[in-house]
């Protein structure tokens, strides 16, 4: 890994920020950890086919984000290949061989694995066409293998704002390939894509394909072997406890790694949950072992922007259990195999169930406080105390009234996106305690009786953290700065992030310059989720994100720090003065506009 932390992250040098939040945890990043087996070591899952070379291949985007050792000419030459070739009239064809990944679970409908993916030791491509591992009573849609040029770039870019948004983040697009080819698909045209992508051990892997009609040699079919021989090998796999080791017995290294496993998900769900990111289709083929989410075609933000009904919510709360149901799995098959009895496997599912629910219970209450504006340097130190407890219970209890409704907003200096349900609270509350302000909350729809408790609870929880603050050095003025700019950032959904199908519909019809343009909305969508979704970086908030402009406050001194050519400190009087001269920096200071008097700013 990687990171050549510089203080400049304009334009796409954005990367450098995502480099960090590649070893982010919520509360820090374990360094120096023996680092997992990976994909290429599970040798038993692999089955080869052959792809052949397609000619006049383009790149529509390249991440630039990721210190690998590829380059742009590089995967044109090395995954410029697709099942069957591209048909038509061709030249002699080069042919390469791929592989396969025979994993089961849930979501993968009768296949017995990636139907149309090929992973050549290095990277993963997708959308290369069917292998042998599409079921044959397959439909089209279920089976073709292909992939639209406009679905390898939507994942893409939700692969970004996942690995920003989520402590464990996402398995990362490396490339998206034009191929230059077209299918049909319900009597309409696409534009067919290649997408590169990194590689990466799931649940599945582990998990037969039950529903996977092949022949059988001998007692067991060739995808009930593979789990036989790879679930002993499992714990090769597994990630490392918190203290850095997994060591002890086959079972006791089978408990820590699940447990880890099961805590890793709980983070990253909790996460999800209280940044309204869904993934829509959870399976044990769309999870990693390291905690990341994989395949993004489904996932949205959650809120009225997206059409939800009931079901879309009772699925969006509950997307936390299919993770858990994917190491139940696994446990199941530890017994089924004899790796482990079956009295110990169930106490290692058990221990799992346990971890995950605790630490899920317990970064819910973060989040939700940390969606209050309350700093995480300061959360971390508190968690699990019971004056926490106590206001993350009501907490709790008031967020059965959010409705995921949103407002469109737009201000006089350019920005434009949408209000969250529960900004209005949230400021009143700050406002409330800092100015004595009162503001009419009837309008949220929110028990009396719950919301003056909620006052009583907000009040005593701020008056606890600010002592806390006060004792290492940060002001009053600074720390209500602090939680205003976060009040307003993590409530406010950029309008780069909503309806990106338009978006990608656009940049891709444009066809002028596609890679420049694809980068530019990369861009865009990777600096509104930095904005919205990235926790401080120790006592660092981002206050604004964009191509040309990085603002970060810092609570401790109560200097705004502008990273553009260098990385200058600047006061509030001298930000502001600034911002009268550089359209961005006003961009910025307009973003916050309904909290100028809590942050102490005059008017711009």
């Amino acid at each position: 890994m990687f990171v050549e932390v510089t203080p400049t992250c304009v334009g796409y040098k954005i990367s450098v920020l995502l480099l960090i939040v590649e070893v982010y945890v919520l509360f820090g990043t374990v360094i120096g950890e023996r680092p997992m087996k990976k994909l290429s070591d599970l040798h038993e899952v692999f089955v080869s086919f052959k792809a052949e070379r397609i000619e006049s291949t383009s790149i529509a985007f390249f991440n630039k984000g990721l210190k690998i050792d590829l380059d742009e000419e590089g995967v044109l030459s090395r995954y410029s290949y697709v099942v069957g070739g591209g048909g038509g009239e061709q030249k002699q064809q080069r042919g390469k061989i791929f592989f396969a990944e025979r994993y089961g679970g849930d979501g993968i409908l009768r296949n017995g694995g990636g139907g149309r993916c090929g992973f050549d030791g290095d990277f993963q491509l997708k959308g290369i066409g069917p292998n042998q591992l599409v079921a044959k009573d397959a439909d089209f849609a279920d089976g073709n293998g292909l992939m639209s040029l406009n679905s390898a770039i939507y994942e893409t870019l939700w692969s970004e704002i996942i690995n920003i948004a989520l402590p464990y983040g996402a398995v990362r697009s490396v490339a998206v390939i034009d191929t230059g080819l077209r299918f049909e698909f319900n009597n309409k045209s696409y534009l067919r894509g290649l997408l590169v992508r990194m590689p990466a051990v799931r649940p599945a892997h582990f998990i037969s394909a039950v529903y996977f009609r092949e022949r059988h040699i001998g007692a067991l079919s060739n995808d009930a072997k593979r789990v036989r021989v790879v679930i002993k090998k499992l714990v090769e796999f597994l990630p490392l406890d918190r203290e850095g080791c997994l060591s002890g017995s086959l079972h006791e290294r089978l408990n820590l790694g699940l447990c880890e496993l099961a805590r890793r998900y709980a983070k990253q769900f909790a996460a999800a949950r209280a940044k309204q990111i869904i993934h829509y289709n959870v399976t044990p083929s769309n999870l990693t072992l390291s905690g990341a989410w994989i395949d993004f075609s489904s996932v949205r933000i959650f809120s009225d922007l997206i059409p939800i009904d009931r079901v879309d919510y009772e699925q969006f709360v509950g997307e936390h259990i299919l993770a858990i149901e994917s190491i139940r799995n696994i446990c199941y098959y530890l017994s089924k195999h004899k790796i482990v009895g079956l009295d110990d496997a169930n106490e290692i599912a058990e221990g799992a169930l346990n971890a995950f629910m605790q630490e899920y219970d317990c970064q819910s209450r973060l989040h939700c406080a940390m969606r209050m504006g309350f700093p995480v340097i300061l959360l971390k130190h508190i968690v699990g105390s019971d004056v926490f407890f106590e206001f993350t219970d009501i907490v709790k209890e008031l967020l059965a009234f959010d409705d995921f409704s949103t407002r469109f907003v737009a201000n006089d200096a350019g920005w434009e996106g949408y209000e969250c349900w529960g900004f209005r609270l949230y400021i009143a509350l700050l406002r409330k305690k800092v100015l004595g302000i009162e503001s009419d909350l009837l309008i949220l729809k929110i028990n009396p009786a719950l919301l003056k408790k909620l006052i009583i609870a907000y009040d005593r929880f701020f008056d606890f953290l600010h002592c806390k603050a006060d004792s290492v050095g940060v002001s009053f003025r600074n720390w209500v700065a602090g939680m205003a700019i976060n009040v307003v950032r993590v409530n406010h959904i950029d309008a780069a992030l909503a309806g990106l199908e338009d978006k990608i519909d656009d940049v891709v019809g444009g066809g002028k310059d596609l890679n420049n343009d694809v980068g530019r909305l990369v861009e865009d969508v990777v600096g509104a989720a930095c904005l919205q979704f990235y926790n401080e970086d120790d006592a660092r908030i981002p206050c604004w994100i964009s191509r040309s402009l990085e603002i970060w406050f810092d609570f401790e001194s109560g200097f705004y720090i502008l990273r553009q050519a260098g990385q200058d400190l600047y006061s509030e009087k001298c930000l502001l003065r600034l911002a009268a001269q550089n359209p961005e920096v006003l961009k910025a200071i307009d973003f916050y506009s309904g909290v100028w008097d809590v942050v102490g700013w005059e008017e711009v």
